[in-house]
């Protein structure tokens, strides 16, 4: 099934990219933003048209691309049911996280629920769209009836390299990696690596040059040359030291940690976490707890 024009609901990072991406792959796009947002002059520059939920809707056609942050997207589907009939209508979601938590399938049966999740950042998606480069995507179509439609718009945003999974295999995965390596481990361990070594007298663009940027270099070695090739290919001493740190922090404690974080996933916590957080006030404090390490200013 052939898309021609699609709507895609807000204009962040990850809006923009998909509003280029499917623009240039032939598409018609319109965005819907609420009335009040600064977004409609920034959207409206890029070339798109801008719709707001007091305009007349009933003209949409194509899929609605739910690209807010996932805590709003039960508001957004709550003022489109007052608007349009949403028979037959198709919401697509870029994580499958939101989809879960308020139980669409239950509150719009007569929705198409469809996933389609690219494992890329906005810049990146956007970048290696324009290079050709790969890019994995996630689809989900819990009623199987709308897969060509999902490979079609996974094409035009420029994903190349396709797994189908469940919403709830792409949600649970997806908050379990960035807690137990993404957003965790790697940040704050480069972080902690950096801090010990200015600590002890090392310079400080020598400890961000071994801790910070060559975080990327591994990354990437890991990913060209997959877990084998990987390890043959670093040295003695990078393996001998890494197998010995293995054992120090990969532990039994270390296990039951990774535990604990699956357990709050599955249960339902995390969400209850997410609900009592003012993440405004949480990203104050992790930045100001950067500000006090020296990484932020060699990196600049």
């Amino acid at each position: 099934m052939q898309v021609t024009q699609a709507t895609i609901i807000g204009y962040g990072s990850q809006a923009k990219a998909w509003a280029a991406n499917l623009r240039d792959s032939g598409l018609n796009i319109c965005v819907l933003l609420r009335p009040e947002s600064p977004s409609h002059k920034l959207a409206s520059a890029d070339g798109f048209e801008t719709l707001t939920f007091a305009s007349d809707l009933s003209h949409l056609t194509g899929p609605l691309l739910f690209l807010t942050p996932d805590d709003t997207h039960h508001f957004i589907a709550e003022e489109l049911s007052k608007r349009i009939n949403l028979e037959n209508k198709v919401f697509i979601f870029a994580h499958g996280y939101s989809y879960l938590r308020y139980e669409f399938e239950k509150l719009y049966p007569s929705v198409q629920h469809l996933l389609l999740a690219p494992k890329a950042i906005a810049s990146e998606l956007r970048e290696r769209y324009t290079s050709k480069e790969m890019l994995v995507g996630v689809l989900s179509d819990p009623k199987g009836n709308s897969i060509e439609l999902l490979n079609d718009m996974a094409k035009k945003l420029g994903l190349t390299k396709l797994i189908t999974a469940s919403f709830k295999d792409e949600a649970w995965a997806d908050l379990f990696s960035e807690q137990s390596v993404l957003c965790s481990l790697l940040p704050y361990g480069a972080k902690n690596s950096f801090d010990y070594l200015v600590d002890k007298g090392i310079n400080p663009e020598v400890a961000f040059t071994e801790c910070w940027m060559e975080v990327k270099l591994i990354a990437d070695a890991m990913l060209k040359f997959g877990p084998e090739g990987f390890t043959k290919l670093i040295s003695p001493n990078a393996l001998i030291g890494g197998e010995k740190a293995r054992s120090l922090i990969f532990d039994n404690e270390y296990q039951k940690k990774l535990d604990s974080l699956w357990k709050d996933i599955s249960s339902g916590k995390f969400d209850q976490e997410i609900d009592q957080t003012s993440v405004a006030d949480l990203r104050e404090e992790v930045l100001k707890e950067w500000k006090q390490s020296k990484l932020p200013q060699i990196f600049d």
